[in-house]
């Protein structure tokens, strides 16, 4: 049981001592340790990641690219009504699935996958790709650790027998893909009675933040052709974390929603099977964020999809707004022929460098020459250090909003509303949408960290779990972990 002291009226600057002999029992703290649910885990799994050093390569990257796993997806694999998990592997290991058993317990199967150990997975869909009533698997590949057109960033389709048991057939039923993606959906987006596949891509490897290649995937007779030609805004939609798709307009056929890093929440209407960007239809312009995550479920009882997106939180040193945004340029500042990233962030209306000159001089040594001291570096803003036509001629993104935030249907567009604080302190990774205390309403579980910052930048580490608590009308409450017991 908790004891506790308490000081009253304390003055400032002074060394205070604390005697536990005059601590008093806390009454309170018995209903804080009450629980509102019990939360267990039912698989004891080990993600070995090889370590990658991003930053030799690329100085300047704000976060590792080649940390982004594992990730897990779910569906009864061998027809006994049971949901069962894949797991994705790192480079150097390899996924995994396990069948769940009656008493809920999981037990691991083996398969294909166990051969690609050079592969970094990424995001997976348990899905039907061949129409014959199993489920398939899909598997993205992907990471900064190789580079574009090498075979480890080919994604696997492996295709189940209806008993569980897999074959690799990917070269037979996939295209050629140079996509490092991160995670991939499913659909019948051309409504022809089979599952089609969006894969987001994530990063072009050695060119942060380029937008990388995304792939639309049309199932024709379990055989998978690239279509994303019929959708040139797809092509390059930005760097892709998360897509669905969802019927947005209530129009009866598919649409696609993506977020992403250095990018708006972005909306794809479907028109008669093709996709076009309506992003600023939707009043998402301006939304451009980390966004990590989307899910989807109907918060406010109007019988339409509102989504809860994941960001990077508040819980760091950025805080951007519309009007101060941070800011990323992409250019060969040295000339020596390699790309550059210079983050920019506004103080007192002037944009300055956020990385510091030691390790902007390592990536451009001319830094050292202009400003031979600390003070003079310091004092310069983008303009004066870079230069402002060469700003111009660079690739350039914004990020406006770093809040984890719901969007609320409302008319023809969505209102976007930040989530609780809890869900603001670190990464929001991913969320389940899911009535957890059983008053009729959709509540949000969420979880997220990010441990892979560059090395001036406090790591991403507050987020201890979430559960928010919907009332039906879009409002929220938010439990602590204490009160939840999902730490």
């Amino acid at each position: 049981m908790e004891k506790k002291v308490i000081l009253d009226d304390v003055k400032a600057n002074q060394v205070l001592t604390v005697y536990y002999k005059d601590a008093m029992m806390n009454p309170q703290v018995t209903e804080v340790e009450k629980k509102y649910f019990e939360f267990e885990p039912v698989i004891n799994h080990l993600h070995k990641e090889i370590s990658k050093n991003d930053f030799e390569r690329e100085i300047l990257l704000p976060h590792k690219m080649s940390q982004l796993g594992p990730f897990m997806s779910a569906g009864d694999v061998n027809g006994d009504n049971l949901e069962d998990l894949y797991i994705s592997g790192p480079a150097g290991g390899t996924g995994s699935l396990y069948l769940q058993n009656t008493d809920g317990t999981f037990a691991e199967k083996t398969g294909p996958w166990k051969k690609e150990i050079i592969r970094e997975e990424l995001g997976s869909v348990l899905f039907d790709a061949d129409t014959d009533g199993d489920l398939d698997l899909y598997v993205v590949s992907g990471s900064n650790e190789f580079m574009l057109l090498s075979p480890p960033v080919q994604d696997q389709l492996y295709i189940n027998d209806g008993k569980g048991n897999f074959t690799n057939e990917s070269s037979t039923r996939l295209p050629f893909m140079d996509c490092s993606g991160m995670r991939v959906t499913s659909a019948d987006y051309d409504s022809d009675g089979d599952q089609d596949l969006f894969v987001g891509g994530r990063q072009t490897p050695g060119q942060y933040p380029m937008s990388p290649r995304s792939f639309l995937l049309r199932n024709e007779k379990g055989i998978f052709t690239d279509a994303t030609i019929e959708s040139p805004e797809l092509v390059n939609a930005g760097m892709i974390t998360e897509p669905i798709f969802d019927d947005y307009d209530n129009d009866g056929d598919l649409d696609l929603i993506c977020v992403g890093e250095w990018m708006p929440v972005s909306f794809f209407e479907n028109t008669n099977g093709h996709y076009v960007n309506a992003t600023s239809k939707m009043g998402m312009s301006k939304t451009n964020g980390w966004w990590m995550s989307i899910s989807a479920g109907d918060f406010n009882g109007d019988g339409k999809n509102d989504y809860v997106v994941g960001n990077v939180g508040e819980n760091n040193k950025f805080h951007p707004s519309e009007k101060y945004p941070l800011e990323i340029y992409l250019n060969d500042f040295d000339k020596n022929s390699m790309p550059d990233i210079v983050l920019g962030k506004y103080q007192d209306g002037r944009c300055f460098p956020v990385r510091g000159r030691q390790c902007s001089s390592e990536q451009m040594p001319f830094i050292k020459d202009k400003f031979p001291t600390y003070n003079d570096f310091a004092l310069a803003d983008l303009k004066t250090i870079y230069g402002e036509e060469n700003l111009k001629a660079s690739m350039h993104f914004s990020a406006y909003e770093f809040r984890s935030s719901i969007l609320l249907s409302k008319g023809a567009g969505y209102e976007i509303r930040p989530l609780p604080v809890f869900a603001q302190l670190g990464p929001l990774n991913k969320t389940l949408i899911h009535d957890f205390d059983k008053d009729g309403h959709l509540d949000i579980l969420g979880v997220g960290n990010n441990f892979s910052a560059e090395v001036e930048t406090i790591r991403y580490d507050g987020g201890r779990g979430v559960l928010l608590l919907g009332d039906g009308n879009g409002n929220f409450r938010q439990l602590s972990p204490a009160e939840s017991g999902f730490l």
